[in-house]
């Protein structure tokens, strides 16, 4: 009969969060690391002893120094692009699980509680928590949390909304233009990825006019390989030819909200608004360019 709205809660800090994450993980199988704005746990499989302590940190500083570098490219790749980027507001958590089980078990209760599906990912960018999640194994190269932490980076940077309608082709497209050299970050949207220039160019099953009116060449087995691809390709013209349109386009899309319907009709539109009739002419030179 009647809804009163309250104050909400206290946002944690940094220390706050890295409590709080102990309590869940208990304290004797959970260390963690703090590098601002980045709240860095390691849950590990059983007590650590007295003598590993040490090696726990650094490895635990070297992550940080990972993340601050995924920060560094992040706001270049925004500068070129010319979209703003303010600062991180809240803490920014990156949970690390040393064992298979334990990360399995995380997945499956954070996603779709599908522990077959769980077993095969390396790890993932929550929008819901907005906690990055990764198998300490995939820390050799940081390829996989690359990947998420770039997701992560435009949600938190508030460039667009979480769990707002983004289409997947821009969401993966920006996120698969940022490659790790190990620790280091060399490669941005605007640079040439030889392994999905070669998926773009190599793909006869899907084309853009699949990407951009709708998700399902990501969702089947059979045109996954040749989504992210393109995707690729797309975002990498672009970001390098039409940097105007793509700074407008991704306004558009920065203003979609939680939960938003977002019809067929209107994200045809917006593609209409920002690009205006130049598709037909961007995929037609797209080939010879890259």
């Amino acid at each position: 009969e009647k809804r009163v709205a309250s104050a909400g809660p206290t946002a944690l800090d940094g220390p706050g969060m890295a409590s709080r994450l102990a309590q869940e993980f208990t304290g004797e199988r959970f260390r963690s690391y703090l590098q601002e704005p980045f709240v860095i746990g390691l849950v590990l499989g059983s007590p650590l002893p007295k003598a590993s302590e040490g090696a726990a940190k650094a490895f635990l500083r070297d992550v940080a120094v990972f993340l601050k570098n995924v920060e560094g490219a992040f706001a270049r790749y925004a500068r070129d692009a010319r979209v703003e980027t303010p600062a991180a507001t809240h803490p920014v958590v990156v949970l690390i699980f040393e064992t298979r089980e334990d990360f399995v078990n995380y997945a499956a209760a954070e996603t779709s509680g599908d522990e077959d599906i769980a077993k095969r990912v390396a790890g993932f960018y929550s929008k819901l928590t907005n906690i990055l999640a990764i198998r300490l194994e995939e820390c050799r190269t940081f390829d996989t949390p690359l990947h998420e932490a770039i997701h992560q980076q435009v949600y938190v940077r508030k460039i667009l909304q979480r769990l707002a309608p983004i289409p997947t082709w821009f969401d993966e497209g920006l996120a698969t233009g940022f490659e790790a050299n190990g620790g280091k970050i060399n490669v941005g949207p605007g640079k040439i990825s030889v392994r999905y220039a070669n998926q773009a160019l190599e793909s006869q099953s899907v084309d853009w006019a699949q990407l951009l009116g709708g998700d399902e060449a990501f969702r089947a087995a059979a045109t996954v390989d040749g989504a992210y691809g393109q995707a690729w390709g797309l975002h990498w013209l672009l970001v390098t030819r039409y940097k105007s349109e793509y700074a407008a386009y991704m306004r558009l899309l920065g203003q979609k909200k939680p939960l938003q319907e977002y019809l067929p009709e209107q994200r045809q539109a917006d593609l209409q608004q920002a690009f205006g009739d130049k598709l037909a002419e961007m995929q037609a030179q797209f080939p010879a360019l890259l």
